[in-house]
């Protein structure tokens, strides 16, 4: 099991450096459309420090307000905490902070810019749900995740590489409830200027998905290993030596026909889905408008095929 949990993770350096890369040609691009070639690349390589420079400070942060999750204290979960301890002591990581979404779908997220610098995110539908034996196994997938490196390179490729997805998606999230999950929010008590703001951030939010989906996701496949998941079901397996609660949990967040009926709708954004315990962004199979725009960044294998692989174990 060792050999097949050891899928290394992109390089925190290649990250940035691929974000660099890109920013400075976008750079050169529109500066070189207005004959300041040299000074568009050299402003493109500016921002592109500052934004690395903000990922690591204020990365976490961004990504736990984007979710809507809140801290939560030892005194207000102690079974979490001490589960997260627990975890971190066995695989030898950092305990990272830890966040609780109010949310009933059963979920989970974890975020990390550095190996002593993480969090992660609980649903309340998680806690609800899962008993302890169960709960320790979803924690165990996030602290392998932790311990690979993969939280790492997963959530610097959010907020880098996938920057103009996160601010387009937020801009567009503003017109629908649920993250574009059903029909336009039916809210009348905004005041008209507020409600112009609404319509041009969401009008330009969906622009910008359009234009960048097509060109970004793919670089952000290329930063997240495609087998990620599995491989952080089999360390978690290492870690409690007892993969029938990992298979109990996800086989609880699918329905009769084995579509995943658990995305965080509210909270998720399609550029953070692999971060996500499950497929954690709305408009999947192309329903509500940004169904179209989620498919392509899916990461997550189908959770029939996770419970199939950990049942040969």
């Amino acid at each position: 099991m060792a050999e097949r949990t050891s899928v290394p993770p992109r390089r925190p350096g290649a990250i940035a450096a691929g974000f660099v890369g890109i920013t400075a040609l976008v750079g050169l691009i529109v500066g070189a459309a207005f004959d300041l070639a040299l000074a568009g690349l050299v402003l493109g390589v500016v921002l592109a420090l500052v934004g690395i420079v903000w990922a690591y400070t204020s990365g976490i942060a961004v990504l736990m307000r984007v979710m809507r999750a809140e801290a939560v204290t030892e005194r207000q979960q102690p079974r979490l905490y001490n589960l997260v301890e627990g975890l971190c002591m066995s695989a030898g990581v950092a305990p990272p902070d830890i966040f609780v979404i109010d949310d009933a779908a059963a979920n989970a997220v974890v975020v990390a810019v550095s190996p002593n610098k993480a969090a992660i995110a609980l649903t309340s539908g998680l806690l609800v749900d899962c008993d302890r034996v169960e709960l320790e196994s979803v924690i165990a997938h996030l602290v392998a995740r932790l311990r690979s490196g993969h939280a790492i390179a997963g959530s610097l490729t959010a907020v880098l590489i996938g920057a103009p997805l996160l601010l387009a998606q937020l801009g567009v999230r503003k017109k629908w409830w649920d993250g574009a999950r059903g029909g336009r929010s039916p809210d009348t008590s905004l005041p008209p200027a507020r409600s112009l703001s609404v319509i041009l951030a969401s009008g330009v939010g969906a622009l910008v998905l359009s234009v960048m989906t097509p060109v970004l996701s793919p670089l952000i496949k290329v930063f997240v290993p495609k087998d990620l998941v599995r491989q952080a079901d089999l360390a978690a397996c290492q870690l409690t030596r007892y993969p029938p609660a990992l298979i109990t949990v996800l086989s609880r967040v699918t329905n009769e026909t084995g579509e995943e009926n658990s995305s965080v709708s509210h909270a998720a954004l399609g550029v953070t889905n692999h971060l996500w315990f499950v497929g954690a962004i709305s408009g999947l199979d192309g329903y509500g408008p940004l169904g179209r725009f989620h498919r392509n960044l899916l990461a997550h294998p189908p959770t029939e095929d996770r419970i199939a692989f950990l049942k040969e174990l």
